[in-house]
């Protein structure tokens, strides 16, 4: 029935038009003939375009509909869309029914159109909804009697239909979901969060987690995002700096934006959707891209089976070229009181991500947890303005990411500034106190880390303390692809002692100072979303030396040269990360020439609260052909075992246990330490042994916006102490 017809619709009593239903088009005003009782179809037209804009159109009229009318019936006219050479497959999960002639057919749940008529009589009327073949018979009709339609109501036949509840598709949830999603849209105009952001990441030579957390006030509105960052803390610290005129020394390290977001209408159906499964009264959804683009995501979708909307979405990024190599997401949403109103809102959301930085990979666990929402609040611009005049950082979300606002000196107006700075110059100073080192190792040097070098996304991480130095670099992106390019090398002045053990007792005579250093490079490709492949080379020396108790007999081997190959496994999910590598190692001008070690590692980063963070390590190793100079040895750089010195214990197999908990509270950090090795020494009888060791760590902020901290261990099993104290200043 058109709508100039149903417009024509005289005044009717209530109730005479009950048990009829009308198929009109979506603009057909319809208030006069629900009042007297008959229910409303909608029919959906296609639009005017190529036929993956008819069908785009199609979709968004229908979901903007359903979000105004839920309780309507939705139905498109099969041959009018294959006409114009659409597909119904990315339709018919938006409607209710498809209508088809007498010789088509139709997928889902198909009505059978009739030829039209003039003017029907009650008796044409009758005949036509006693045909069969279908679910449900369509007779279009003009110049309609509504004194016959009446009567129709009055007399037409009493059917009695018993059909199943049919199980909605992935497609049609996605649907559903859509309405719903769009009808919140609708009547959600701010919203105001409150909370707190907790971020985690692990550092080199710290053996705590880093924590930064600040109190969060979220803007969401129709110009944009921007959020308030308050209390920035450092492990408790107030070193972060920043404010309305510059930055915070933090530089902002983000994945790559999605490109197309899952669960939303786009003109090229971009995402796969399949259910799988119910979840505690939720369906769940899958997604996946249809072809191998760049951009898109993974993950599933938990949809509430009453009305629809979103209780949790999990998020997985692949084919990530920058320095975080895989990202998941995970937002739980929360019912939230909207003038009587509820609507489900992001309530916490965690992201885990790798980062492969300048000579180091670490997982970053960011949280932000919103304890308190205001929905559409009158005061929502007043607010805005007082944040945005504060001398808080604020951020605005951009589609290139995240941004600072910084306020210009010569005004009062915030503006946006490229993440702020992308590079970190710093002063590290301190004393490392290892029985083993022949003195005190006091260093003091500089620092510089660019995350951006040159503008073209490579990294670079420089030290030089005097008695040793690092540098490290990586690059994101070789061409453009998906393999990654990265290196370092490390040097050391100082000397330490390889001591040697033979049935539990030291060989003083036996004992060599030595000296290593070396260089690597290598490459990196992700395999899939969560796992990645490394292939380096390393080449490393050692420098030896007697000591005053070598016996003379005793000569210092040459220099050992290493030439050898590491391929290595990684993989995330969550908050666990697991590692596995192989390194077969050539010598040079050395016997046995050959030999090789292996591993795996299991590490657990735990965000407790925004006041305690711990970090769990299992390690095992192993390896092939090792002697006295290739064997594994703990020490206070790549290998540390609290409370036992460099190189004081030597070993070719065995596992080792970390762990680490930090406490913050009113700007002091606390640490734990504990750990625990089992693994076999050859200077013992026995076939492994047992070395616990514990620590404990002080970190607070010092003046002229300082970070210093004090770490010390103790080995229960061999009775010894290490310390260090570490000063630490960004400028």
């Amino acid at each position: 029935m058109s709508a100039a017809e149903v417009d024509a619709a005289p005044p009717m009593p209530a109730g005479s038009l009950e048990g009829v239903q009308l198929m009109v088009p979506i603009n057909a005003p319809v208030d006069r003939v629900e009042t007297a009782g008959a229910t409303v179809a909608v029919l959906i037209a296609p639009a005017d375009g190529t036929p993956q804009q008819a069908v785009f159109e199609a979709r968004t009229a229908i979901t903007a509909f359903r979000a105004e009318r839920p309780g309507v019936r939705v139905v498109i006219d099969r041959d009018a869309f294959m006409a114009r050479g659409a597909s119904l497959d990315e339709l018919t999960p938006y409607v209710d029914a498809v209508i088809r002639g007498p010789e088509g057919s139709a997928p889902q749940a198909a009505w059978l159109r009739l030829p039209s008529v003039v003017n029907p009589t009650v008796d044409e009327l009758i005949a036509a909804s006693l045909a069969s073949g279908a679910e449900r018979i369509v007779l279009p009709v003009m110049d309609v009697d509504w004194r016959a339609v009446q009567e129709f109501a009055s007399r037409r036949p009493a059917l009695v239909e018993v059909t199943g509840v049919r199980r909605l598709t992935a497609g049609e949830i996605v649907a559903r979901y859509q309405a719903q999603q769009r009808r919140q849209d609708a009547f959600i105009k701010t919203t105001i969060a409150r909370g707190t952001t907790t971020l985690l990441f692990e550092v080199p030579d710290f053996a705590a987690p880093i924590t930064i957390t600040a109190e969060t006030t979220i803007f969401r509105g129709h110009e944009g995002t921007n959020i308030e960052e308050r209390d920035i803390r450092v492990n408790g610290a107030s070193i972060a700096g920043g404010g309305a005129q510059s930055p915070p020394e933090l530089p902002l390290i983000e994945a790559e934006r999605i490109s197309t977001p899952p669960l939303t209408i786009t003109l090229d159906e971009a995402y796969r959707y399949a259910l799988n499964g119910e979840d505690s009264g939720a369906y769940v959804v899958s997604f996946e891209p249809r072809s191998a683009s760049r951009g898109l995501a993974r993950g599933r979708a938990w949809i509430d089976m009453r009305d629809f909307t979103l209780r949790r979405r999990q998020i997985i990024q692949k084919d990530l070229r920058g320095a975080i190599v895989s990202s998941e997401e995970v937002d739980d949403f929360g019912p939230v009181d909207a003038a009587g109103a509820t609507v489900w809102l992001p309530v916490e959301t965690r992201i885990f991500q790798s980062y492969e930085g300048a000579g180091f990979r670490t997982p970053i666990h960011r949280t932000i947890t919103v304890r308190q929402y205001e929905v559409n609040s009158s005061t929502f611009d007043t607010r805005l303005a007082e944040a945005l005049a504060s001398e808080n950082v604020m951020m605005r979300d951009t589609p290139d990411g995240l941004r600072y606002l910084v306020r210009r000196r010569d005004g009062v107006e915030r503006a946006t500034v490229a993440r702020g700075g992308h590079s970190i110059r710093s002063v590290i100073g301190g004393v490392l106190v290892d029985p083993n080192i022949t003195r005190p190792l006091a260093f003091a040097g500089l620092s510089y880390l660019d995350l951006d070098l040159f503008g073209r996304g490579a990294q670079l991480n420089v030290f030089f303390g005097g008695v040793f130095g690092q540098v490290s670099w990586t690059v994101p992106s070789i061409a453009g692809t998906k393999w990654q390019a990265h290196g370092g090398a490390f040097g050391v002045a100082a000397q330490y002692t390889d001591r040697v053990f033979r049935n539990g007792r030291e060989q003083y005579a036996e004992n060599l100072l030595q000296q290593p250093g070396y260089v690597s490079g290598g490459l990196l490709r992700p395999l899939t979303p969560r796992v990645r492949a490394t292939l380096d080379y390393t080449f490393d020396m050692t420098a030896f030396e007697r000591t005053v108790d070598t016996a003379p007999a005793l000569e210092a081997p040459r220099s050992i040269v290493n030439h050898g190959g590491v391929l290595g496994m990684d993989a995330d999910r969550g908050a666990w990360s697991v590692r596995a590598w192989w390194n077969p190692t050539i010598r040079q001008r050395w016997r046995p020439r050959n030999y090789q070690r292996y591993g795996a590692r299991v590490r657990r980063t735990l965000a407790l609260g925004p006041a305690v963070s711990s970090k769990l390590e299992l390690s095992w190793m192993g390896g092939h052909d090792l002697d006295r100079f290739s064997r594994y040895g703990f020490d206070s750089f790549d290998n540390p075992l609290h409370g036992y010195p460099t190189a004081s214990i030597r070993y070719d197999r065995g596992a080792v246990l970390r762990s680490a908990t930090a406490w913050t509270w009113r700007g002091l950090r606390v640490d734990g330490f504990g750990d625990a090795a089992l693994v076999h020494d050859p200077g013992w009888a026995s076939d492994a042994r047992l070395y616990p060791g514990v620590g404990a760590g002080v970190e607070s902020g010092g003046p002229f916006r300082t970070l210093m901290s004090f770490e010390w261990a103790y080995g229960v099993r061999g009775g010894t102490q290490t310390a260090r104290v570490t000063v630490y200043k960004p400028f």
